[in-house]
């Protein structure tokens, strides 16, 4: 008789379990780590409005006529989502220190930007935002600050 070659279906089920229970710790993990890398993105992005926000307040003396419709176009492909769309941008003008700064208004902004699609389950870093002074904050799900979002170390 004649030795028959091959696996045994208990053999092929047990591979493929083990597959399984692999790719069920890998994936989380892959995934949380190309969230992490889309960070970077909205980083880039917000560096690039607010010099443009900065050239703007220069040209008309003030943030009033840099809103979304007249800056976005200038610094992203499709505003108001970034260039690989895992994230939307809005640009508030505010009026911070209206006192000392006279009766200009709209003398400030803040740009915000929220996660969209898979990004949305970044639950380290939900949220960024800059404003006219650079000062730069993120929050995460709970809306807690979150600062090492900024630097893309956690």
């Amino acid at each position: 008789m004649k030795k028959q070659r091959g696996f045994t279906l208990i053999e092929a089920m047990v591979t493929v379990g083990i597959v399984a229970i692999l790719a069920a710790i890998a994936a989380p993990a892959y995934l949380s780590q190309q969230r992490k890398g889309h960070r970077g993105e909205i980083i880039n992005a917000l560096g690039r409005i607010s010099i443009e926000m900065n050239r703007c307040y220069a040209d008309q003396g003030g943030y009033t006529a840099c809103n979304d419709a007249f800056i976005l176009p200038k610094v992203l492909n499709a505003p108001p989502l970034t260039d690989q769309g895992h994230y939307t941008i809005a640009i508030t003008a505010t009026d911070p220190d209206v006192g000392l700064i006279g009766n200009k208004v709209h003398q400030g902004f803040t740009i915000t930007a929220t996660p969209v699609g898979d990004q949305a389950y970044d639950n380290k870093c939900m949220s960024f935002s800059i404003d006219h002074l650079g000062n730069r904050t993120a929050l995460d799900d709970t809306a807690t600050l979150a600062p090492t979002c900024w630097s893309d170390q956690e």
